[in-house]
């Protein structure tokens, strides 16, 4: 279990980073982390982390983690470590008692996992996109409440 979940980790950071441009990128990356995987093995993880590879004639292949895939990992027993988490440094905005979030390409689901978990009562709750999170604010919450909470939870 352990394994899958650091598998997990590596495949999603390779993605984040734009490392890895096929699978044999990927397969590289893991043994460089001591990970010996099998190619039908790295195709299940991909689907099961909900990576995409995306691209067209005019821009190189890229692989892109769809709404929802880091909660793969994060909905298991491994969650984001605080260390990784601070590093995520999401810019914050307002509109109305809607708090957007802008953060690294394939961050956000994670980071709306983390606002979601915490269930702060400041907000009703959020929704991700790849580098964006929504959060919806409670009525009568401050714009510099809600930054307060977000700096406190990262």
């Amino acid at each position: 279990m352990k394994e899958r979940e650091e598998r997990y980790r590596i495949i999603l950071d390779a993605v984040r980073d734009g490392s890895a441009r096929c699978q044999n990128d990927f397969i590289e990356i893991l043994k460089k982390h001591g990970i010996e995987v099998a190619q039908a093995t790295l195709s299940r993880d991909l689907k099961k982390l909900r990576i995409r590879k995306i691209g067209n004639s005019s821009s190189p292949f890229r692989y892109q983690i769809t709404q929802g895939g880091a909660a793969a990992l994060t909905a298991g027993s491994t969650n984001y470590t605080p260390d990784e988490v601070k590093e995520i440094k999401p810019e914050i905005l307002f509109s109305g008692n809607l708090m957007v979030l802008k953060t690294r390409n394939g961050y956000a689901p994670g980071l709306a996992f983390e606002i979601d978990r915490f269930r702060a009562d400041e907000f009703l709750g959020s929704v991700a996109g790849t580098d964006t999170v929504i959060v919806v604010l409670k009525e009568g919450v401050t714009h510099e409440r809600a930054k307060a909470v977000i700096a406190e939870t990262f």
